[in-house]
Protein backbone atom coordinates (compact mmCIF):
# COMPACT_ATOMS: atom_id res chain seq x y z
CA UNK A 1 0.00 0.00 0.00
CA UNK A 2 1.40 3.39 -1.00
CA UNK A 3 1.77 5.73 1.98
CA UNK A 4 2.08 9.50 2.33
CA UNK A 5 2.41 11.76 5.38
CA UNK A 6 2.62 15.46 6.16
CA UNK A 7 4.06 16.48 9.52
CA UNK A 8 3.87 19.90 11.21
CA UNK A 9 5.81 20.97 14.30
CA UNK A 10 5.54 24.48 15.72
CA UNK A 11 7.72 25.68 18.63
CA UNK A 12 8.64 29.30 17.94
CA UNK A 13 5.36 31.19 17.89
CA UNK A 14 5.40 34.92 17.19
CA UNK A 15 3.84 35.39 20.61
CA UNK A 16 6.86 34.61 22.84
CA UNK A 17 4.61 33.54 25.73
CA UNK A 18 3.44 30.58 23.67
CA UNK A 19 6.88 29.14 22.89
CA UNK A 20 7.28 25.36 23.13
CA UNK A 21 10.43 23.24 23.39
CA UNK A 22 9.71 19.87 21.80
CA UNK A 23 7.18 20.15 18.94
CA UNK A 24 9.79 20.51 16.17
CA UNK A 25 11.76 17.58 17.61
CA UNK A 26 8.57 15.53 17.70
CA UNK A 27 7.66 16.12 14.07
CA UNK A 28 11.24 15.63 12.88
CA UNK A 29 11.77 12.35 14.74
CA UNK A 30 8.39 10.95 13.72
CA UNK A 31 9.14 11.72 10.07
CA UNK A 32 12.24 9.54 10.26
CA UNK A 33 10.24 6.66 11.76
CA UNK A 34 7.60 6.92 9.04
CA UNK A 35 10.27 6.83 6.33
CA UNK A 36 11.45 3.51 7.77
CA UNK A 37 8.02 2.03 7.02
CA UNK A 38 7.89 3.41 3.48
CA UNK A 39 5.95 6.65 3.87
CA UNK A 40 6.60 9.47 1.43
CA UNK A 41 6.89 12.43 3.79
CA UNK A 42 6.77 16.23 3.89
CA UNK A 43 7.92 18.04 7.06
CA UNK A 44 7.23 21.69 7.95
CA UNK A 45 8.34 23.41 11.14
CA UNK A 46 7.44 26.80 12.62
CA UNK A 47 5.10 27.45 9.70
CA UNK A 48 2.67 30.36 9.35
CA UNK A 49 -1.03 30.29 8.46
CA UNK A 50 -0.64 31.19 4.77
CA UNK A 51 2.17 28.72 4.08
CA UNK A 52 0.41 25.95 6.03
CA UNK A 53 -2.75 26.36 3.94
CA UNK A 54 -0.68 26.19 0.76
CA UNK A 55 1.21 23.03 1.81
CA UNK A 56 -1.94 21.24 2.98
CA UNK A 57 -3.59 22.06 -0.35
CA UNK A 58 -0.62 20.56 -2.20
CA UNK A 59 -0.66 17.50 0.09
CA UNK A 60 -4.39 17.01 -0.56
CA UNK A 61 -3.88 17.05 -4.33
CA UNK A 62 -1.57 14.03 -4.04
CA UNK A 63 -3.81 11.85 -1.87
CA UNK A 64 -5.66 10.03 -4.65
CA UNK A 65 -2.36 8.48 -5.75
CA UNK A 66 -1.94 6.79 -2.36
CA UNK A 67 -3.67 4.18 -0.19
CA UNK A 68 -2.71 5.50 3.25
CA UNK A 69 -2.57 9.17 4.24
CA UNK A 70 -1.32 10.57 7.56
CA UNK A 71 -1.43 14.08 9.05
CA UNK A 72 0.60 14.82 12.19
CA UNK A 73 0.64 18.05 14.19
CA UNK A 74 2.67 18.99 17.26
CA UNK A 75 2.07 22.39 18.83
CA UNK A 76 -0.76 24.34 20.44
CA UNK A 77 -4.37 23.35 19.83
CA UNK A 78 -7.71 24.50 21.19
CA UNK A 79 -11.37 25.08 20.43
CA UNK A 80 -13.18 28.34 19.81
CA UNK A 81 -16.99 28.27 19.90
CA UNK A 82 -17.14 24.57 19.12
CA UNK A 83 -14.51 24.63 16.31
CA UNK A 84 -11.16 22.88 16.71
CA UNK A 85 -8.01 24.74 15.66
CA UNK A 86 -4.28 24.09 15.46
CA UNK A 87 -2.02 27.08 16.05
CA UNK A 88 0.25 28.34 13.29
CA UNK A 89 3.46 30.25 13.97
CA UNK A 90 1.71 33.57 13.43
CA UNK A 91 -1.54 32.74 15.23
CA UNK A 92 -2.76 35.64 17.38
CA UNK A 93 -3.86 34.46 20.84
CA UNK A 94 -5.48 37.66 22.21
CA UNK A 95 -9.13 36.65 21.84
CA UNK A 96 -11.58 34.33 20.08
CA UNK A 97 -11.80 36.41 16.91
CA UNK A 98 -8.02 36.65 16.54
CA UNK A 99 -7.57 32.92 17.04
CA UNK A 100 -10.33 31.90 14.60
CA UNK A 101 -8.84 34.11 11.85
CA UNK A 102 -5.19 33.18 12.31
CA UNK A 103 -5.25 29.50 13.31
CA UNK A 104 -6.13 26.55 11.03
CA UNK A 105 -9.37 24.57 11.34
CA UNK A 106 -8.78 20.92 12.10
CA UNK A 107 -12.06 20.01 10.38
CA UNK A 108 -10.73 21.25 7.02
CA UNK A 109 -7.88 18.73 7.21
CA UNK A 110 -10.30 15.94 8.13
CA UNK A 111 -12.48 16.84 5.14
CA UNK A 112 -9.48 16.85 2.78
CA UNK A 113 -8.64 13.32 3.91
CA UNK A 114 -12.27 12.23 3.70
CA UNK A 115 -12.75 13.61 0.17
CA UNK A 116 -9.83 11.56 -1.14
CA UNK A 117 -9.82 7.94 -2.34
CA UNK A 118 -7.48 6.89 0.50
CA UNK A 119 -8.29 3.52 2.05
CA UNK A 120 -6.74 4.41 5.43
CA UNK A 121 -6.77 7.98 6.84
CA UNK A 122 -4.78 8.79 9.97
CA UNK A 123 -4.79 12.11 11.84
CA UNK A 124 -2.55 12.47 14.91
CA UNK A 125 -2.64 15.62 17.05
CA UNK A 126 -0.08 16.12 19.82
CA UNK A 127 -1.53 19.37 21.10
CA UNK A 128 -3.24 20.76 24.21
CA UNK A 129 0.19 21.28 25.81
CA UNK A 130 0.47 23.15 29.09
CA UNK A 131 1.79 26.66 28.48
CA UNK A 132 3.70 28.85 30.94
CA UNK A 133 0.65 30.96 31.81
CA UNK A 134 -1.67 27.95 32.00
CA UNK A 135 -3.91 29.27 29.19
CA UNK A 136 -4.40 27.89 25.74
CA UNK A 137 -6.91 29.96 23.81
CA UNK A 138 -10.58 29.83 24.55
CA UNK A 139 -10.68 26.25 25.80
CA UNK A 140 -7.95 23.89 26.96
CA UNK A 141 -9.33 20.90 25.12
CA UNK A 142 -10.82 19.98 21.76
CA UNK A 143 -14.49 20.01 20.86
CA UNK A 144 -16.16 16.62 20.18
CA UNK A 145 -15.10 15.28 16.80
CA UNK A 146 -16.29 12.48 14.51
CA UNK A 147 -14.06 10.22 12.46
CA UNK A 148 -15.39 9.76 8.88
CA UNK A 149 -15.42 6.28 7.36
CA UNK A 150 -11.96 4.78 7.04
CA UNK A 151 -10.40 7.29 9.46
CA UNK A 152 -8.65 7.14 12.82
CA UNK A 153 -8.13 10.38 14.74
CA UNK A 154 -5.69 10.23 17.65
CA UNK A 155 -5.19 12.89 20.34
CA UNK A 156 -2.43 13.26 22.90
CA UNK A 157 -4.99 13.77 25.66
CA UNK A 158 -8.46 12.88 26.80
CA UNK A 159 -11.04 15.70 27.03
CA UNK A 160 -10.18 18.23 29.70
CA UNK A 161 -6.50 17.27 30.02
CA UNK A 162 -3.30 19.00 28.97
CA UNK A 163 -0.49 17.39 26.98
CA UNK A 164 2.92 17.65 28.58
CA UNK A 165 6.50 17.91 27.37
CA UNK A 166 9.34 15.82 28.74
CA UNK A 167 12.23 18.27 28.56
CA UNK A 168 14.78 15.60 29.48
CA UNK A 169 13.98 13.56 26.35
CA UNK A 170 13.34 16.52 24.06
CA UNK A 171 9.87 15.20 23.18
CA UNK A 172 6.31 15.47 24.32
CA UNK A 173 5.28 12.42 26.33
CA UNK A 174 2.81 11.43 23.60
CA UNK A 175 5.18 11.54 20.63
CA UNK A 176 7.89 9.95 22.75
CA UNK A 177 5.55 6.98 23.20
CA UNK A 178 4.65 6.99 19.49
CA UNK A 179 8.34 6.78 18.61
CA UNK A 180 8.70 3.83 20.98
CA UNK A 181 5.81 1.76 19.61
CA UNK A 182 5.32 2.80 15.96
CA UNK A 183 7.76 0.24 14.51
CA UNK A 184 6.57 -2.69 16.63
CA UNK A 185 6.08 -5.52 14.16
CA UNK A 186 2.77 -7.14 13.33
CA UNK A 187 0.42 -5.17 15.59
CA UNK A 188 -2.65 -3.29 14.37
CA UNK A 189 -2.80 0.49 14.50
CA UNK A 190 -5.44 0.20 17.23
CA UNK A 191 -3.13 -1.99 19.32
CA UNK A 192 -0.25 0.41 18.70
CA UNK A 193 -2.25 3.36 20.06
CA UNK A 194 -3.31 1.27 23.07
CA UNK A 195 0.36 0.67 23.88
CA UNK A 196 1.01 4.40 23.47
CA UNK A 197 -1.81 5.13 25.92
CA UNK A 198 -0.39 2.73 28.53
CA UNK A 199 3.09 4.23 28.21
CA UNK A 200 1.88 7.84 28.49
CA UNK A 201 -0.33 6.98 31.47
CA UNK A 202 2.58 5.39 33.33
CA UNK A 203 5.11 8.12 32.53
CA UNK A 204 2.76 10.95 33.54
CA UNK A 205 1.48 9.04 36.60
CA UNK A 206 -2.04 9.05 35.22
CA UNK A 207 -2.19 12.79 34.51
CA UNK A 208 -2.38 12.34 30.72
CA UNK A 209 -4.53 9.73 28.98
CA UNK A 210 -4.51 9.55 25.19
CA UNK A 211 -7.71 9.37 23.13
CA UNK A 212 -8.73 7.98 19.73
CA UNK A 213 -11.80 8.13 17.51
CA UNK A 214 -11.92 5.47 14.81
CA UNK A 215 -14.10 4.29 11.98
CA UNK A 216 -11.47 2.18 10.22
CA UNK A 217 -13.02 -0.58 8.11
CA UNK A 218 -9.88 -2.49 7.18
CA UNK A 219 -6.70 -3.59 8.94
CA UNK A 220 -3.58 -1.45 9.06
CA UNK A 221 -0.23 -1.81 10.78
CA UNK A 222 2.68 0.55 10.42
CA UNK A 223 5.23 -2.27 10.39
CA UNK A 224 3.76 -5.55 9.23
CA UNK A 225 3.63 -7.84 6.21
CA UNK A 226 2.09 -5.11 4.08
CA UNK A 227 5.26 -3.04 4.42
CA UNK A 228 7.50 -5.89 3.25
CA UNK A 229 8.93 -5.42 -0.20
CA UNK A 230 10.62 -8.00 -2.38
CA UNK A 231 13.49 -7.76 -4.83
CA UNK A 232 12.06 -10.66 -6.85
CA UNK A 233 10.47 -9.42 -10.07
CA UNK A 234 8.63 -11.15 -12.90
CA UNK A 235 7.34 -9.61 -16.12
CA UNK A 236 3.72 -8.56 -16.62
CA UNK A 237 3.19 -11.33 -19.17
CA UNK A 238 4.35 -13.93 -16.62
CA UNK A 239 1.98 -12.54 -13.98
CA UNK A 240 -0.89 -12.44 -16.47
CA UNK A 241 0.12 -15.65 -18.22
CA UNK A 242 -2.94 -16.36 -20.39
CA UNK A 243 -0.87 -15.78 -23.55
CA UNK A 244 2.59 -16.45 -22.17
CA UNK A 245 5.18 -17.79 -24.63
CA UNK A 246 8.32 -19.25 -23.02
CA UNK A 247 11.68 -19.26 -24.78
CA UNK A 248 11.43 -21.86 -27.52
CA UNK A 249 13.69 -24.88 -27.83
CA UNK A 250 14.30 -24.83 -24.08
CA UNK A 251 13.37 -27.42 -21.47
CA UNK A 252 10.87 -25.13 -19.68
CA UNK A 253 9.15 -24.51 -23.01
CA UNK A 254 8.64 -28.24 -23.50
CA UNK A 255 7.25 -28.82 -20.00
CA UNK A 256 4.93 -25.79 -20.10
CA UNK A 257 3.51 -26.94 -23.44
CA UNK A 258 2.99 -30.43 -22.04
CA UNK A 259 1.12 -29.00 -19.04
CA UNK A 260 -1.11 -26.85 -21.25
CA UNK A 261 -2.29 -29.83 -23.30
CA UNK A 262 -4.54 -30.69 -20.32
CA UNK A 263 -3.82 -34.31 -21.24
CA UNK A 264 -2.97 -35.96 -17.93
CA UNK A 265 -0.81 -38.55 -19.72
CA UNK A 266 1.40 -35.73 -21.01
CA UNK A 267 1.29 -33.89 -17.67
CA UNK A 268 2.38 -37.03 -15.84
CA UNK A 269 5.71 -36.93 -17.71
CA UNK A 270 6.67 -33.53 -16.30
CA UNK A 271 7.93 -34.45 -12.76
CA UNK A 272 10.54 -36.94 -13.95
CA UNK A 273 11.54 -34.63 -16.80
CA UNK A 274 12.00 -31.78 -14.30
CA UNK A 275 14.17 -33.91 -12.00
CA UNK A 276 16.39 -35.12 -14.85
CA UNK A 277 16.97 -31.63 -16.24
CA UNK A 278 17.22 -29.45 -13.12
CA UNK A 279 20.77 -28.31 -13.94
CA UNK A 280 19.51 -27.07 -17.29
CA UNK A 281 16.31 -25.54 -15.90
CA UNK A 282 18.18 -23.38 -13.38
CA UNK A 283 19.95 -21.61 -16.27
CA UNK A 284 16.70 -20.60 -17.97
CA UNK A 285 14.76 -17.35 -17.61
CA UNK A 286 13.16 -16.71 -14.17
CA UNK A 287 9.87 -15.94 -15.97
CA UNK A 288 9.87 -19.40 -17.60
CA UNK A 289 10.58 -21.21 -14.31
CA UNK A 290 7.90 -19.11 -12.57
CA UNK A 291 5.27 -19.96 -15.20
CA UNK A 292 6.34 -23.61 -15.07
CA UNK A 293 5.52 -23.52 -11.35
CA UNK A 294 2.09 -22.08 -12.17
CA UNK A 295 1.13 -24.70 -14.75
CA UNK A 296 2.56 -27.49 -12.62
CA UNK A 297 0.21 -26.44 -9.81
CA UNK A 298 -2.71 -26.44 -12.28
CA UNK A 299 -1.81 -29.99 -13.31
CA UNK A 300 -1.92 -31.14 -9.67
CA UNK A 301 -5.72 -31.06 -9.87
CA UNK A 302 -5.84 -34.20 -12.03
CA UNK A 303 -2.51 -35.73 -13.08
CA UNK A 304 -1.52 -38.57 -10.72
CA UNK A 305 2.28 -38.22 -11.06
CA UNK A 306 2.04 -34.47 -10.52
CA UNK A 307 -0.05 -35.06 -7.40
CA UNK A 308 2.63 -37.46 -6.15
CA UNK A 309 5.22 -34.74 -6.87
CA UNK A 310 3.32 -32.27 -4.64
CA UNK A 311 3.05 -34.86 -1.89
CA UNK A 312 6.89 -34.84 -1.84
CA UNK A 313 7.18 -31.11 -2.45
CA UNK A 314 9.57 -30.37 0.41
CA UNK A 315 11.96 -33.11 -0.70
CA UNK A 316 11.77 -32.00 -4.33
CA UNK A 317 12.36 -28.29 -3.70
CA UNK A 318 15.28 -28.87 -1.35
CA UNK A 319 16.96 -31.02 -4.02
CA UNK A 320 16.97 -28.15 -6.55
CA UNK A 321 19.38 -25.21 -6.81
CA UNK A 322 18.07 -22.35 -4.63
CA UNK A 323 17.10 -19.96 -7.45
CA UNK A 324 15.21 -22.65 -9.34
CA UNK A 325 13.31 -23.77 -6.22
CA UNK A 326 12.35 -20.17 -5.37
CA UNK A 327 11.01 -19.36 -8.84
CA UNK A 328 9.03 -22.62 -8.96
CA UNK A 329 7.52 -22.07 -5.50
CA UNK A 330 6.64 -18.46 -6.33
CA UNK A 331 4.79 -19.67 -9.41
CA UNK A 332 2.91 -22.37 -7.50
CA UNK A 333 1.83 -19.96 -4.76
CA UNK A 334 0.97 -17.16 -7.20
CA UNK A 335 -1.31 -19.54 -9.11
CA UNK A 336 -3.24 -20.25 -5.92
CA UNK A 337 -4.03 -16.55 -5.39
CA UNK A 338 -4.11 -15.04 -8.90
CA UNK A 339 -5.80 -15.95 -12.18
CA UNK A 340 -4.30 -15.93 -15.70
CA UNK A 341 -5.04 -12.22 -16.10
CA UNK A 342 -3.02 -11.43 -12.98
CA UNK A 343 -6.09 -10.54 -10.89
CA UNK A 344 -6.72 -11.80 -7.38
CA UNK A 345 -9.08 -14.76 -7.47
CA UNK A 346 -12.46 -14.31 -5.81
CA UNK A 347 -12.12 -17.88 -4.57
CA UNK A 348 -8.55 -19.09 -4.13
CA UNK A 349 -7.50 -22.13 -6.15
CA UNK A 350 -7.08 -24.68 -3.37
CA UNK A 351 -6.78 -28.45 -3.53
CA UNK A 352 -5.49 -31.31 -1.40
CA UNK A 353 -1.87 -30.20 -1.98
CA UNK A 354 -2.26 -26.48 -1.28
CA UNK A 355 -1.16 -26.90 2.32
CA UNK A 356 2.17 -28.33 1.12
CA UNK A 357 2.79 -25.23 -0.99
CA UNK A 358 1.83 -22.93 1.90
CA UNK A 359 4.07 -24.78 4.36
CA UNK A 360 7.07 -24.23 2.09
CA UNK A 361 6.07 -20.66 1.31
CA UNK A 362 5.94 -19.65 4.98
CA UNK A 363 9.05 -21.60 6.00
CA UNK A 364 12.33 -19.95 7.01
CA UNK A 365 14.12 -21.56 4.07
CA UNK A 366 11.88 -19.80 1.55
CA UNK A 367 11.66 -16.48 3.36
CA UNK A 368 12.27 -14.65 0.05
CA UNK A 369 9.24 -16.38 -1.47
CA UNK A 370 7.05 -15.42 1.49
CA UNK A 371 8.11 -11.80 1.05
CA UNK A 372 7.36 -11.99 -2.67
CA UNK A 373 3.80 -13.23 -2.13
CA UNK A 374 3.26 -10.61 0.60
CA UNK A 375 4.36 -7.94 -1.86
CA UNK A 376 1.78 -9.15 -4.39
CA UNK A 377 -1.09 -9.43 -1.89
CA UNK A 378 -0.55 -6.18 0.02
CA UNK A 379 -2.72 -4.15 -2.38
CA UNK A 380 -5.74 -6.29 -1.49
CA UNK A 381 -6.20 -5.31 2.16
CA UNK A 382 -9.99 -5.71 2.02
CA UNK A 383 -9.63 -9.45 1.36
CA UNK A 384 -9.21 -11.79 4.32
CA UNK A 385 -6.06 -13.82 3.76
CA UNK A 386 -4.23 -15.84 6.38
CA UNK A 387 -0.64 -14.89 7.14
CA UNK A 388 1.43 -16.80 9.72
CA UNK A 389 1.46 -15.15 13.14
CA UNK A 390 -2.02 -13.67 12.72
CA UNK A 391 -4.79 -15.76 14.26
CA UNK A 392 -8.16 -15.60 12.51
CA UNK A 393 -11.16 -16.31 14.75
CA UNK A 394 -14.41 -16.77 12.80
CA UNK A 395 -17.91 -17.12 14.21
CA UNK A 396 -20.26 -18.85 11.75
CA UNK A 397 -23.98 -18.19 12.20
CA UNK A 398 -26.33 -20.90 10.98
CA UNK A 399 -30.01 -20.67 10.11
CA UNK A 400 -32.19 -23.75 10.15
CA UNK A 401 -33.50 -24.62 6.69
CA UNK A 402 -36.67 -26.48 5.86
CA UNK A 403 -36.00 -29.29 3.39
CA UNK A 404 -38.78 -31.86 3.12
CA UNK A 405 -36.47 -34.31 1.33
CA UNK A 406 -33.72 -34.24 3.95
CA UNK A 407 -33.45 -37.08 6.45
CA UNK A 408 -31.67 -34.91 9.02
CA UNK A 409 -31.63 -31.39 10.41
CA UNK A 410 -30.32 -28.94 7.77
CA UNK A 411 -28.79 -25.47 8.16
CA UNK A 412 -27.56 -22.70 5.89
CA UNK A 413 -24.87 -20.13 6.67
CA UNK A 414 -26.42 -16.71 7.26
CA UNK A 415 -23.42 -14.67 8.47
CA UNK A 416 -19.72 -15.09 9.19
CA UNK A 417 -18.13 -12.76 11.74
CA UNK A 418 -14.44 -11.92 12.24
CA UNK A 419 -13.50 -9.86 15.30
CA UNK A 420 -17.16 -8.98 15.85
CA UNK A 421 -17.75 -7.73 12.29
CA UNK A 422 -19.77 -9.46 9.60
CA UNK A 423 -17.36 -10.28 6.74
CA UNK A 424 -19.73 -12.31 4.56
CA UNK A 425 -20.46 -10.38 1.34
CA UNK A 426 -22.23 -11.32 -1.88
CA UNK A 427 -20.20 -12.71 -4.78
CA UNK A 428 -19.76 -9.22 -6.28
CA UNK A 429 -18.48 -7.81 -2.99
CA UNK A 430 -20.98 -4.94 -3.14
CA UNK A 431 -23.29 -5.78 -0.23
CA UNK A 432 -23.72 -8.22 2.61
CA UNK A 433 -24.58 -11.78 1.63
CA UNK A 434 -28.22 -12.79 1.83
CA UNK A 435 -29.26 -16.43 1.75
CA UNK A 436 -32.59 -15.36 0.23
CA UNK A 437 -30.89 -13.83 -2.82
CA UNK A 438 -28.46 -16.66 -3.44
CA UNK A 439 -30.30 -18.46 -6.23
CA UNK A 440 -27.46 -18.57 -8.80
CA UNK A 441 -25.34 -21.15 -7.02
CA UNK A 442 -25.93 -24.80 -6.23
CA UNK A 443 -25.59 -26.25 -2.77
CA UNK A 444 -23.45 -29.01 -1.30
CA UNK A 445 -24.57 -30.77 1.87
CA UNK A 446 -21.57 -30.80 4.23
CA UNK A 447 -20.78 -31.79 7.79
CA UNK A 448 -19.40 -29.20 10.22
CA UNK A 449 -15.80 -30.39 9.77
CA UNK A 450 -16.18 -30.03 6.01
CA UNK A 451 -17.56 -26.51 6.45
CA UNK A 452 -14.52 -25.64 8.58
CA UNK A 453 -12.27 -26.90 5.79
CA UNK A 454 -14.14 -24.80 3.23
CA UNK A 455 -13.82 -21.61 5.29
CA UNK A 456 -10.12 -22.25 5.89
CA UNK A 457 -9.62 -22.72 2.15
CA UNK A 458 -11.37 -19.39 1.52
CA UNK A 459 -8.59 -17.57 3.36
CA UNK A 460 -5.73 -19.90 2.29
CA UNK A 461 -5.22 -20.76 5.93
CA UNK A 462 -4.43 -23.71 8.17
CA UNK A 463 -6.26 -25.32 11.07
CA UNK A 464 -3.51 -24.10 13.35
CA UNK A 465 -4.00 -20.49 12.32
CA UNK A 466 -7.78 -20.34 11.78
CA UNK A 467 -10.33 -20.99 14.53
CA UNK A 468 -14.02 -21.46 13.68
CA UNK A 469 -16.89 -21.31 16.16
CA UNK A 470 -20.42 -22.32 15.14
CA UNK A 471 -23.42 -20.70 16.85
CA UNK A 472 -25.19 -23.99 17.34
CA UNK A 473 -26.01 -25.94 20.50
CA UNK A 474 -23.40 -28.46 21.64
CA UNK A 475 -25.96 -31.22 21.44
CA UNK A 476 -26.65 -30.39 17.82
CA UNK A 477 -22.91 -30.39 17.04
CA UNK A 478 -22.66 -33.94 18.30
CA UNK A 479 -25.40 -35.11 15.97
CA UNK A 480 -23.58 -36.71 13.03
CA UNK A 481 -26.66 -36.36 10.85
CA UNK A 482 -26.59 -32.55 10.82
CA UNK A 483 -25.77 -31.05 7.45
CA UNK A 484 -24.98 -27.52 6.33
CA UNK A 485 -25.92 -26.47 2.81
CA UNK A 486 -22.80 -24.78 1.45
CA UNK A 487 -23.02 -22.25 -1.38
CA UNK A 488 -20.15 -20.62 -3.26
CA UNK A 489 -22.17 -17.42 -3.69
CA UNK A 490 -20.28 -15.33 -1.12
CA UNK A 491 -16.93 -13.70 -0.46
CA UNK A 492 -15.09 -12.97 2.77
CA UNK A 493 -14.09 -9.30 2.89
CA UNK A 494 -13.13 -6.89 5.65
CA UNK A 495 -15.13 -4.14 3.98
CA UNK A 496 -17.01 -3.54 0.74
CA UNK A 497 -15.00 -4.17 -2.44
Amino acid sequence: MKRIAILIGNDNYDDPKQKLECAVNDATALEQKLKEVHFDTALYTDIGRYDLASEITEFSRKLDSYDVGLFFFAGHGFQVKGENYIACKDTQFEDDISISHTAYKLQEIIEDLDNSSLKIKILIVDACRTMPNGARGSNSTFAPIMAPKGTIIAFATSPGQSAKEDAASGHGYYTKALLKHLLTKNISIEEMFKRVRNTVYLETQGKQITWEHTSLLGDFSFNDYSSISSDMVYSKIALADADYEPVKNAICYEMIKMALTYDFNEQNRIPSMLDRNKLQVVKEAPDDIFVLGRVLYQASHRAFNVQHYFEQLHKKLTSYPADMAEHLLNGMAYEMFFDDSGKLRRVFDMNAFSKNVLEELWSDRFNKCGKYIYSQLKEYSQNIIYFPGKKLDFEVFLKEYEDSYADCKVYRISEIFLDGINVMYNSDGTDYYSIDDDYRFGYSALGLNEVETKVIERVAGSRRGVNIQFDIEDKAKEDNKIKVYWSDGFRLLKYID
